[in-house]
C-alpha cells in the first residue's frame, strides 16, 4: 500500500534530515520546511536538496531562533492530499494555523513529540492553549513513557498514542563492544588530549554551554573530584564568568573544547570514562543515546527525559535530582570507584539498549505504525 505523506517541521535538522531520507524510502515522503536555517543550529551539514524526499520551503515572517508564520501552509495543504499529515512542531505559529485548517476540513493529522514533559505549574492560559491544539489530532507519535504523560495531560486519548524510538545515531555508528582502555588512550592522544587527561580518568560533557545544560553544576562538581578526575567539556567556550570561577577556585581538572562536528564528537565519546548530562531541563538529550551508543556509562538528571527513558540505576548508569551539585558529585564519584570489570559490564549494557535505538529501527517502527494509521483511516472512509 501507497502512503502519501507530509512532515511539517520548522527547519533543518541532521538527526530528522536522516531519519526523513530513511522513511521516505518506503513511503511517498514530503518535508514541509517552515524556514531553511535555525538560528540556533550550525547549517554547514545541511543537503536536503538531494534527500531521499519532497522538500518544500514555505516563505514568511521568522519567529524567535526556530519558529516562523507562514500562511502558505494553508494554500499547500488545500491543493495536495496527503493520506496522513504529521505535525512536528503543533504549538508553532504555522503548526497551529495548519491545525485549524485540517479541523475545519477533516483532514487527518498527527502530532509528533520528540519528548515532552508536562507542567503542572504553568499559567491557565498556556496550558488551555496546549489543550486545544493537542486534543483533536487522530494519532500522536512519542518517545516513550515520559511523553505519554506529556500528551494524555493535555488531552490526548490515550489509545491514540503509538511510541516510536527516538534518537539521532545510525546503527553503524555503534560500537560491537566498549573500547579497551589502550583503545581510549590512543584515541586520546589522536585528539591532542595533555598528558594529563590521557592518563588520567576522563568525564565528558557534550553540549552548548548556557545555563539550562547545567555546565555551572558540573564546574563546582569538577572542584569536588579534584584529582579524581578530568572534566572535558565540548560544545563551546567558557564564558568569562566561568573562567573567573575557575580562577578564583583555583580549579585545573577542567578543559573546555569549542564545537565539534559529529565524527570528532564521536571519537571524544568513545575515549571517554564517563558521560555527565547535569541538564535543569531537556525534554530528550539526544547526548544521552550518543555517549551510549559509545559504550560510556551515564550520569543525569530527573529532568532530561532521555535519562528517564533509557538509563536504569546502576545498570547502564545513574538518574539524579537536577540542581543538586551534591546528587551530582555522589553519581560521578560513585561511577568512578567501579572496576574495569563492572564498568565494562554498564558499557555492554548502555550498547544493547541502544541498538534498539537506531535511526533505521526509528524508521522501521515508524512506518509501521503509520500503514496501520492509514490502513485504519482507510476502512473507517469506506465503512
Amino acid at each position: 500500500m501507497s502512503m502519501r505523506l507530509a512532515f511539517l517541521t520548522v527547519g533543518p535538522c541532521p538527526y530528522y534530515h536522516d531519519f526523513c531520507e530513511l522513511l521516505g524510502r518506503t513511503t511517498d515522503l514530503t518535508v514541509i520546511y517552515e524556514r531553511r536555517f535555525l538560528g540556533n543550529r550550525d547549517e554547514s551539514w545541511a543537503g536536503v536538496e538531494t534527500a531521499g524526499y519532497q522538500a518544500v520551503w514555505l516563505n514568511g515572517m521568522l519567529v524567535g531562533d526556530e519558529m516562523a508564520f507562514c500562511p502558505g501552509i494553508l494554500r499547500y495543504l488545500r491543493n495536495n492530499r496527503f493520506d496522513l499529515v504529521i505535525l512536528h512542531d503543533y504549538l508553532s505559529p504555522t503548526g497551529m494555523l495548519a491545525s485549524l485548517y485540517m479541523r475545519a476540513y477533516h483532514i487527518p493529522f498527527a502530532i509528533h513529540a520528540d519528548g515532552g514533559v508536562k507542567k503542572e505549574r504553568e499559567k491557565v492560559c498556556i496550558r488551555l492553549l496546549k489543550n486545544f491544539f493537542a486534543s483533536k489530532a487522530c494519532a500522536y507519535f512519542s518517545s516513550g513513557r515520559v511523553t505519554d504523560e506529556y500528551f494524555t495531560y493535555y488531552g490526548a486519548d490515550v489509545h491514540k498514542i503509538y511510541r516510536y524510538p527516538f534518537t539521532s545515531v545510525h546503527a553503524d555508528k555503534i560500537l560491537a563492544e566498549p573500547l579497551s582502555g589502550q583503545e581510549k588512550r590512543k584515541l586520546r592522544e589522536e585528539l591532542g588530549l595533555g598528558k594529563q587527561i590521557r592518563d588520567g580518568r576522563l568525564v565528558l560533557y557534550v553540549g552548548s554551554i548556557i545555563y539550562r545544560k547545567g555546565v555551572d553544576l558540573l564546574l563546582r562538581c569538577a572542584k569536588r573530584v579534584g584529582e579524581r578526575a578530568e572534566i572535558l567539556i565540548v560544545g563551546g567556550e567558557a564564558t568569562t564568568k566561568m573562567k573567573q570561577w575557575i580562577r578564583r577556585h583555583g580549579i585545573t581538572n577542567v578543559t573546555f573544547r569549542g564545537f565539534e562536528p559529529p565524527e570528532q564528537i564521536r571519537k571524544y565519546m568513545r575515549c571517554a570514562d564517563l558521560f555527565v548530562f547535569p541538564t535543569r531541563y531537556d525534554i530528550w538529550g539526544l547526548v544521552i543515546n550518543e555517549a551510549m551508543a559509545a559504550g560510556l556509562p551515564v550520569v543525569t538528571t530527573d529532568r532530561c527525559v532521555a535519562g528517564m527513558e533509557l538509563v536504569e540505576d546502576g545498570k547502564n548508569g545513574l538518574v539524579v535530582h537536577a540542581n543538586d551539585v551534591d546528587a551530582l558529585t555522589e553519581g560521578v564519584l560513585k561511577m568512578l570507584h567501579l572496576g574495569q570489570q563492572e564498568q565494562a559490564e554498564i558499557g555492554r549494557n548502555n550498547l544493547g539498549k541502544i541498538r534498539t535505538y537506531s535511526l533505521e529501527h526509528m524508521a522501521q517502527v515508524y512506518e509501521s505504525q503509520l500503514r496501520e494509521l492509514v490502513k485504519n483511516f482507510k476502512g473507517n472512509d469506506k465503512a
